[in-house]
């Protein structure tokens, strides 16, 4: 059984895999021009992503009680789906989300 500070470790390598933490300012500008946002709005997105990135533990239980692979496989398709919309939307491949969504 490994101690529970392995699981925290995983989990933050996974977050840092996915990448959210340095993007958000990358593509915060098109947000903003191509669908409209104000800056308010903005920010409410940004506060959203860092606390969707500091979020750990039900990763960290969930890297206790699973093999960090099967983890790291769950953990994959919200991110992929997530960066999927958002870059559909900022080319404008389909119509922009209302902004709830």
């Amino acid at each position: 059984m490994e101690p529970p500070w392995v699981g925290s470790g995983d989990a933050v390598w996974a977050e840092i895999a996915a990448g959210s933490a340095c993007t958000f300012p990358l593509y915060s500008p098109s947000l903003k021009s191509l669908l409209g946002f104000n800056q308010k709005q903005l920010t409410f997105l940004g506060v959203a992503n860092d606390i969707g990135e500091n979020v750990e533990i039900p990763p960290v239980i969930a890297c206790n009680k699973f093999p960090p692979q099967a983890v790291l496989l769950v953990g994959a398709f919200p991110s992929f789906l997530g960066s999927g919309v958002l870059y559909l939307s900022v080319s404008q491949t389909v119509q922009s989300r209302p902004y709830w969504l």
